[in-house]
């Protein structure tokens, strides 16, 4: 299984577009996120070859800007996609997903995507007055697993133990070989950021690539902590796992 990423803050070529906001193509067929920005999402996937009609499902971690700002156009250059979000999405997100010809679904804990893709399902942490739910990804393969995340909202910690929940960690082929994406350390101290990298450790996660909300300490932290299984990640990588 591979990994593409299709926006974030930084690219391995000056001619991809970056910005704020994370997308990742999981596999050929489903994209995890659109970015903020719907016109640069597109002219990344055309740079990189990639053509965003033959996606048939659409993840979106969580109903902000930087998460759906690409996904209208997804939809207008796609039929018949499937939006996988979550029941707190506003009826003005899912209406909007109808408008477009596409489906909007309803997650539920752990539902199968698509072959061997699982999402979380809602996790819920209380976000200013109100509260947010997110979901992360989870990719099984015969060797191991990845844990891909749009901002971590409820805590990068919390996601991995629903994940390890789930997929008890002690049966071989639910090991997490991978835990990608926005991290929501980006405002966190340097003694946070290294408890969180250890505890990361700890729970046996082989190999990190934080990305977007993540912030410069954790990178650097989490670099010094995983060593050579730290990974840089960039618009026009392919993360393997």
């Amino acid at each position: 299984m591979t990994l593409r990423i299709i926006f974030d803050s930084r690219a391995r070529e000056e001619k991809l577009r970056t910005g704020w906001g994370l997308s990742v193509l999981v596999g050929d067929h489903l994209l995890f996120d659109t970015g903020e920005n719907g016109d640069w999402l597109l002219a990344n996937l055309k740079r990189l070859r990639i053509d965003p009609a033959s996606f048939h499902s659409v993840v979106i971690s969580h109903e902000h800007w930087d998460h759906t700002g690409g996904l209208a156009k997804v939809l207008e250059a796609g039929k018949g996609i499937k939006v996988f979000g979550g029941a707190a999405f506003s009826v003005r997100f899912k209406e909007q997903v109808k408008l477009s010809g596409a489906h909007f679904v309803r997650v539920q804990p752990f539902q199968e995507i698509v072959p061997s893709v699982y999402t979380t399902g809602e996790i819920t942490v209380r976000y200013g007055p109100g509260f947010l739910t997110e979901q992360a990804l989870v990719i099984k393969t015969e060797k191991g697993m990845a844990v891909v995340t749009g901002c971590a909202h409820p805590g990068l910690l919390k996601i991995l133990k629903v994940v390890q929940e789930h997929f008890p960690p002690e049966e071989p082929e639910n090991a997490i070989n991978l835990v990608m994406g926005g991290f929501h350390l980006l405002e966190e101290t340097d003694t946070v950021i290294r408890e969180v990298a250890e505890e990361v450790k700890h729970l046996g996660v082989k190999a990190v690539g934080p990305t977007h909300c993540s912030g410069p300490a954790a990178e650097r932290i989490f670099a010094t902590i995983f060593g050579s299984q730290f990974r840089k990640v960039r618009v026009g990588d392919i993360v393997t796992f």
